[in-house]
């Protein structure tokens, strides 16, 4: 799951470059040569949506999500595992569920040959990191699990 993960993030990095560049291109060529590139936008966007939902994968394997864990600080440590695995059961059922209808969704789109506007892009290929990601999701957060998931938030005095 770690090669994975780095894989993801490899390819999250290599996206973010992309834009940087896309970007700078575009700057160049609408104010240097006043001929901005027509697809640079879109194209921006979808990368960078991508990117975040790759990256979701290893931030969830790592336990390093933002969490409202004030509650659970006032529990006594089995209280907030229990917390933890109910908050982790219901995640990877709403990422299963997520990947289940959002390949639907692509499946439907790639039927349809639904293409961007500005690039021409088949819509199918940017919209699949979505349910794939969340897949992976699901896998990462049933592998923290397995291997004991992150540590319980610490309690009220105690250091994070």
């Amino acid at each position: 799951m770690r090669a994975l993960v780095e894989v993801a993030q490899i390819v999250a990095g290599l996206m973010l470059a992309a834009i940087v560049i896309i970007n700078v291109l575009n700057v160049t060529g609408r104010y240097v040569f006043l001929k901005p590139i027509d697809w640079a936008e879109e194209v921006m966007l979808f990368l960078m949506i991508a990117a975040v939902f790759l990256s979701n994968i290893g931030i969830t394997l790592d336990g390093a999500h933002i969490r409202m864990d004030v509650l659970l600080r006032f529990l006594p440590p089995l209280g907030r595992r229990m917390m933890d695995w109910l908050a982790d059961l219901l995640t990877i059922g709403v990422a299963v569920t997520l990947a289940w209808v959002g390949l639907d969704v692509v499946s439907k789109l790639a039927e349809f040959g639904q293409t961007s506007d500005a690039a021409g892009i088949p819509v199918a290929i940017p919209q699949s990191v979505i349910p794939l990601s969340f897949a992976l999701t699901a896998l990462a957060l049933i592998v923290r699990m397995a291997g004991g998931g992150p540590p319980a938030p610490a309690a009220e005095g105690e250091d994070a």
